[in-house]
């Protein structure tokens, strides 16, 4: 069956298996790094609630052996559980019900001109903050929606002041974590054991002397972001004492390498690139670049 016979088959099978009354919605959805994703959602009236499902991934299962029949059920139960879920969360999207939930992400500048147009932001280095809404946070991960210009021009505020407000609420809601890169693998393989042979292999590529520090937030969730907090890099210039060097493993967590003689930066730049090209999804990368902190002048610099 070819992908486009597949899309309009399985719209059908999930009609069938609803109540009357709802349909389905195929739309292009642009996500990080202007990956650009054909999405179904289900409608029903009244209901403003419904997941992204991304056909190419359940056409890929589907080539893997999977059935429509279960396919479309995976689907329907996903959908009810979060409406469920969503349903215990207003959706209210004033200045007022959102203050304490503004939120920001930290991106890459080069690879999201589409999915950055029309969105308050905020150039950094080569990378880009974008703000957002904290939906809804499970212990399995969080749901949030991007501010764009108009809903920032319906609040009346500037992006100095949205940023602001981001700042403050991102590292109360997200704290800060370091972790030594040994801890973190140990972590991941206790915390999830199906993970173990696949993402430390991505993290365990930077093993070396000294071995570096991963700095992310509480959840493991966009942690990069945790490098713009007050006080962060003062606080890495202490782990490390001195200068160090920060390699964007992905949008979830960053890589901080004390800056010691022996290291090259090309080596470094070689390692980042390698790590985003074979390790990392494609609406992960953060960065192909290599930071570097200086302790003397407080600041962050492009190597």
């Amino acid at each position: 069956m070819t992908y486009q016979s597949f899309q309009k088959k399985l719209e059908e099978m999930i009609v069938e298996k609803l109540p009357e009354g709802y349909r389905t919605e195929i739309h292009l959805v642009v996500k990080n790094n202007d990956l650009q994703l054909d999405s179904l959602i289900i409608v029903s009236e009244g209901a403003s609630i419904s997941p992204n499902f991304y056909l190419r991934q359940y056409y890929e299962k589907y080539l893997q052996g999977n059935t429509m029949e279960a396919l479309t059920d995976e689907i329907i139960e996903i959908y009810r559980n979060t409406r469920q879920t969503m349903g215990q969360y207003p959706m209210d999207l004033s200045l007022e019900h959102c203050r304490d939930r503004i939120i920001y992400h930290l991106t890459s500048g080069e690879k999201n001109h589409l999915r950055l147009e029309q969105v308050p932001s905020i150039p950094y280095l080569d990378m880009v903050i974008t703000f957002h809404i904290l939906m809804m946070e499970e212990e399995e991960g969080i749901g949030s929606i991007m501010v764009r210009d108009v809903l920032q021009s319906e609040w009346g505020i500037s992006t100095k002041e949205l940023f602001q407000l981001a700042e403050e609420n991102t590292s109360r809601l997200f704290p800060m974590q370091i972790h030594a890169m040994d801890q973190m693998v140990s972590d991941l393989q206790r915390i999830h054991p199906e993970l173990a042979e696949e993402y430390p292999e991505h993290l365990l590529i930077w093993q070396g002397e000294p071995e570096p520090l991963v700095l992310t937030n509480h959840k493991g969730i966009n942690g990069a972001a945790v490098m713009l907090y007050p006080g962060c890099l003062g606080e890495i210039e202490k782990h490390c004492a001195g200068d160090f060097y920060i390699l964007p493993s992905s949008v979830h967590e960053l890589l901080i390498m004390p800056a010691v003689k022996g290291m090259t930066k090309s080596e470094l730049l070689r390692m980042v690139q390698e790590v985003n090209e074979n390790c990392v999804q494609p609406d992960e990368v953060l960065s192909d670049h290599v930071y570097h902190y200086s302790s003397e002048r407080k600041t962050v610099e492009i190597c």
